[in-house]
């Protein structure tokens, strides 16, 4: 018969919620109770570990990690700002472009240097953003009409995103998008026929 292994993941008198598992299976992050709340990592190797943000940056949430599990990512607050966390450099802010008022992360790539996320705006909704080695960079979707998108997820090579997007004249009329980074190109998924079309 096969063994199975469980652990456990708890900490004296705190409440742990479990976000993301890292592509090697070794590595939970999430989001541990409190005020204010904090990020947790737990390794198979090490066990649990509390990652408290900055003081100045309340109620930090993890939200995503990487291949190792050697950074993640999540925002603080509300999502007003967004965070990188790495095993060998600690915190760094993934603040919004000039007029985006917060930027929320939602993908990481496998070697933790390729953060993509969305990026809200005063009355204009959301647009999607990649943050790579601290330059942030808004992507506006193939569409002029469709304005609120988001990158959802990156690939692990930080090549390829995918985004929702919603058409403001027409609520409840969404779009899904392929982004290749490096040719530009993006492909539609067509909600009437469900196949990838040209952007």
């Amino acid at each position: 018969l096969a063994t199975v292994e469980i652990h456990k993941i708890e900490t004296t008198g705190q409440t742990l919620t479990g976000e993301a598992l890292s592509g090697d299976g070794l590595v939970v992050v999430g989001t541990q109770a409190g005020s204010p709340a904090q990020p947790f990592r737990w390794t198979v190797a090490g066990g649990y570990e509390a990652l408290p943000a900055p003081a100045e940056l309340l109620h930090a949430g993890a939200r995503r990690v990487n291949h190792d599990g050697s950074a993640f990512v999540g925002g603080y607050g509300a999502g007003t700002t967004g965070y990188r966390w790495r095993q060998s450099t600690g915190y760094s802010d993934i603040e919004g472009a000039s007029g985006r008022i917060s930027a929320g992360p939602n993908g990481i790539s496998a070697d933790g240097t390729i953060v993509v996320g969305d990026a809200n705006t005063t009355g204009t909704g959301f647009y999607s953003f990649r943050w790579v080695a601290g330059v942030y960079t808004v992507f506006d979707v193939p569409n002029p009409s469709t304005k609120y998108t988001a990158f959802i997820d990156v690939s692990a090579n930080g090549r390829y995103a995918c985004a929702n997007g919603e058409v403001p004249s027409s609520p409840g009329d969404r779009r899904i998008f392929r982004h290749d980074f490096d040719t530009g190109l993006r492909a539609v998924l067509n909600s009437s026929n469900f196949r990838w079309n040209a952007a």
